[in-house]
């Protein structure tokens, strides 16, 4: 009973010094909002891609698995709302590995697909004549399956390998082992410096073939190749941009993991991978307006796509506006000239 009484002090001083024995509302009021913004996003992408046969290129599979990950993302920011509104629960073993396991899944996923995308990219550039039956959507598919089962797993490890015992909270590097965290920085670094490295290649040779002898030359049979070398650019890039916001935006929170686990752990830091896991969900929710603005197929689509739902929804709300204006038509038609 002692030891119980002991071990309850010690977590509740913990949770004191980290703040988190206060109310969250306001973050949580911001999470619910990112979280919207999420689910209609990313929603909207894997709608007008599966609807649209003219999206369903191997690479928008890639996509729509990216936008999927980014849904469970979003789907798991309640559970995370829960721990900062009940800092109990962060004495709770299985409720803090769940925790942190719904948000790596999502993560890990985002992060192998964002390498596919890459490497199709590349495949795109370096391969052209080979790339349709390279990157059959059976073949996607099949990538796509194993990267899910390899983010899950990886994932899953702190279920079996932890540091958890009664007198620690739900603290990222408390809870998880130094030889897990390790593996995930690794696991990061290696895939983003494999994507950089990638992407650099991809525009080198991009660069040269729009220098090249055959972009110069007279273009016969209506066939003008700076025309298709700068819609493959421009696809380059968007994909670019997206890579390396996804990158660019979680780098932030593995350098605190790193900074937590090798130097020191105190209110500022533990405040500051709050902020930065923050920044990471950020580019869940910028992927959607990067393929909107950027992409001119996807945003054509979209544009369809609301402009038949508001006429859905006038033709069931207003029927005789419908019938006022078939009327109006019927007597234009009929009227002398």
């Amino acid at each position: 009973m002692a030891d119980d009484v002991i071990n309850q002090t010690t977590i509740n001083e913990t949770l004191t010094f980290f703040g988190l024995t206060k109310k969250q509302e306001w973050l949580s009021l911001f999470l619910v909002f990112i979280m919207c913004i999420m689910l209609f996003g990313n929603g909207i992408i894997i709608y007008a891609i599966i609807r649209f046969r003219r999206l369903r290129t191997p690479t928008n599979q890639f996509v729509v698995a990216l936008a999927l990950a980014d849904i469970i993302m979003a789907l798991s920011l309640p559970y995370q709302i829960v721990f900062y509104l009940c800092p109990s629960l962060y004495t709770m073993k299985q409720a803090c590995l769940m925790r942190y396991i719904t948000f790596l899944l999502p993560c890990g996923t985002s992060l192998t697909h964002v390498l596919a995308i890459t490497v199709d990219r590349y495949l795109s550039v370096m391969q052209p004549l080979r790339y349709i039956t390279l990157m059959t959507n059976q073949r996607v598919f099949l990538i796509s399956g194993v990267l899910w089962m390899y983010s899950l797993i990886l994932g899953s490890v702190p279920l079996y390998w932890n540091d958890w015992n009664q007198t620690q909270t739900c603290i990222f590097t408390e809870v998880l082992t130094p030889g897990y965290i390790v593996l995930l920085l690794v696991h990061f670094l290696l895939i983003g410096l494999l994507i950089l490295i990638l992407y650099v290649r991809i525009f080198s040779v991009t660069r040269k073939l729009l220098k090249g002898p055959l972009i110069q030359s007279t273009c016969l049979f209506n066939y003008d190749p700076n025309s298709q070398y700068r819609k493959k650019t421009r696809s380059l890039l968007l994909y670019g941009i997206i890579v390396g916001f996804f990158c660019f935006l979680w780098l932030p929170f593995f350098v605190v993991v790193l900074i937590q686990m090798l130097w020191f752990n105190n209110w500022a830091i533990f405040q500051a991978g709050r902020i930065t896991t923050l920044l990471g969900l950020i580019s869940s929710v910028i992927n959607p307006v990067i393929y909107v603005v950027l992409n001119k197929p996807f945003r054509k689509t979209i544009k369809q796509m609301f402009q038949s739902l508001a006429s859905r929804i006038s033709q069931t709300c207003f029927p005789e506006t419908r019938r006022k204006s078939f009327y109006s038509i019927g007597k234009t038609e009929n009227s002398p000239t």
